[in-house]
């Protein structure tokens, strides 16, 4: 599993990857996700590659306005799920995560009915949190 930042060299391969149409009310596009993340200097892109093909996409980043990491986006492509992918993605992070000298640790919101994903997160160690304002449910994971 490996961790590579999207440029202008694979982007256009990561807007395509969707995720299942049951689970597209719970993460924005690809394309979107990428889009956006433009105007956050702070946010880090990166595609989720197993061996040579890309798998998924995450973006994550220091917030300013609170000082915390979070993890802002994360998906498998519908074609990937069910391989364990997402789990090694998100101990890749993690990894990478403790090599930052201000980093304690990473908040992740996500939908309160999108029960995969929070087994997801709590099963590498993620504790729930606190809903955030906006109405998502939280986790966060302490380095």
């Amino acid at each position: 599993m490996r961790l590579v930042a999207i440029d202008k060299s694979n982007w256009e391969e990561a807007a395509t990857l969707e995720v299942r149409e049951d689970q597209k009310g719970f993460v924005a596009s690809n394309l979107k996700t990428i889009a956006e993340s433009q105007f956050y200097p702070w946010a880090e892109r990166r595609a989720i590659h197993h061996d040579a093909t890309m798998v998924g996409l995450m973006v994550f980043g220091r917030d300013p306005d609170d000082g915390k990491y979070w993890l802002f986006r994360f998906m498998i492509g519908a074609e990937h799920q069910s391989k364990g992918y997402g789990r090694q993605a998100l101990l890749e992070l993690l990894t990478y995560l403790r090599t930052l000298p201000d980093c304690t640790g990473i908040t992740v919101g996500y939908q309160p009915d999108n029960l995969v994903a929070e087994r997801l997160y709590l099963s590498v160690g993620f504790v729930k949190g606190d809903p955030a304002p906006w109405g998502e449910s939280t986790a966060r994971y302490v380095l």
